[in-house]
């Protein structure tokens, strides 16, 4: 899939206009981040986000979300999710955050990109 093709979805499916918030989870481990590997992949992150801008998707408010290379200091280290939390929405789709949080983005995901299915 291309990467543009992949930053329409993160940009469709999260809030990228709230710093260091998504829904009622606060803090900066929730901040809208782009972490990106070459040249390439942040112009494209720029681009895409200034189609975002401009389509109004997200109302007038600005995009905060953060464009850095993979590796800058804060950038965060990445590991695999505890066994409990991996396909949690799969194996968990009655809990209270699933069925108010994910089913919604879920439900639009496949509304505005069925074509990404197969």
């Amino acid at each position: 899939m291309p990467y543009e093709t992949v930053l329409r979805v993160f940009f469709a499916l999260h809030d990228p206009t709230t710093r260091d918030a998504q829904g009622a989870d606060i803090g900066p481990q929730y901040r809208s981040a782009l972490y990106t590997v070459g040249e390439a992949q942040r112009a494209a992150a720029l681009r895409v986000m200034a189609e975002v801008a401009a389509a109004k998707i997200w109302g007038d408010a600005p995009l905060v979300t953060e464009v850095a290379p993979l590796g800058k200091p804060g950038a965060g280290r990445f590991w695999p999710a505890e066994k409990l939390h991996q396909r949690y929405f799969e194996h968990s789709p009655e809990q209270p955050y699933c069925r108010f949080v994910v089913a919604p983005k879920v439900a639009k995901f496949r509304q505005q990109f069925v074509h990404l299915l197969k």
